[in-house]
């Protein structure tokens, strides 16, 4: 957004800079980790792996690494955890 300095997007709360993007309130409500995790901003989406059948090699060993307690801490850092 920066060389559209008038434009509007919908991305992911991770991708957020703050020092270039502004958050919208949705109803009075900020797009804070808290408020997204509380289910209170409802433009929040979720993060989702998908793939097209079983997940086989080294995919198999990346999704496992995103459900493990390490690979959760890790997605922590820039996404608001589900659970």
């Amino acid at each position: 957004m920066r060389f559209v300095p008038m434009g509007i997007t919908a991305l992911s709360r991770s991708m957020v800079d703050a020092g270039h993007v502004k958050t919208l309130r949705v109803d009075g409500v900020t797009p804070t980790a808290a408020n997204i995790a509380r289910g209170r901003y409802l433009l929040a989406k979720p993060l989702a792996l998908v793939t097209r059948g079983e997940p086989r090699g080294d995919l198999a060993r990346f999704i496992a690494l995103a459900k493990s307690r390490q690979g959760k801490e890790i997605l922590a850092k820039s996404f608001v955890p589900a659970e």
